[in-house]
């Protein structure tokens, strides 16, 4: 079994000891530590782990701005990351989730929780992840740049989320050919049995697409198909 690369970016010394012996312990992970948020950009702009573990409280950056710059990137932007925070000052929960972390942790750390939570979101992690596969798609109504995140339908910017982006190029990279939901769910890891969680997303989807929401086909009883004009 590979063993799983985790950046941590901690600047606490007695912390990043007792996190790494635990990790590299059970023989799963390697831990590769980052005392400074800058030192995390450039080590992230170098070799991508498999997760991050990112202290709320580092001297240099805010975390906001860490979260912004790795959700903004197409090499980061589904890189699973779990916040260390201190109950007592820095970011709350609720707001490190809404700034695109997978989950967060209050200090004092317990490393045996830690573990499980990193593996849970490992676990949840899409294997279609936005650095790999497909990159661009110009078709007659939209045009994607999923390297950058950047969609418009008839030359008109779209926001959309990760999961919609994930969900997009699954529909694109097999256009014209019928997916089920099962298929689709695994674009962002969602579970394939849950049939209604496809659903919801792929309703919000063609709503932000607009003219370009239309070319998806529902396939009643089966899934869904991007029709795409041959060219």
């Amino acid at each position: 079994m590979r063993t799983k690369l985790i950046l941590l970016v901690e600047d606490d010394d007695g912390v990043a000891a007792v996190i790494r012996t635990r990790l590299e312990s059970c023989g799963e992970f390697s831990v590769d530590r980052a005392p400074t948020a800058s030192d995390a950009l450039r080590r992230l702009a170098i070799e991508l782990p498999d997760a991050m573990l990112l202290d709320t409280t580092l001297p240099d950056l805010p975390v906001q701005e860490i979260c912004r710059s790795m959700r903004s990137r197409a090499r980061t932007i589904s890189l699973p990351c779990i916040l260390l925070g201190d109950g007592r000052k820095g970011l709350r929960a609720v707001d490190g989730l809404s700034i695109g972390a997978d989950d967060y942790i209050t200090k004092p750390i317990d490393v045996e929780e830690l573990e499980a939570r990193l593996r849970a979101v490992l676990r949840r992690r899409g294997p279609w992840p936005l650095e790999r596969g497909l990159q661009a798609f110009h078709g007659a109504h939209i045009d994607v740049d999923f390297g950058g995140a950047e969609i418009s339908v008839d030359g008109t910017p779209v926001s959309l989320t990760r999961r919609e982006l994930l969900l997009l190029r699954a529909l694109v990279e097999r256009r014209n050919r019928l997916l089920t939901r099962g298929e689709l769910s695994t674009a962002w890891g969602a579970d394939a049995r849950d049939c209604r969680v496809v659903d919801s997303a792929m309703w919000k989807l063609r709503r932000k697409l607009r003219s370009a929401g239309s070319q998806i086909e529902t396939v009643v009883g089966f899934g869904y198909r991007f029709n795409e004009p041959s060219a």
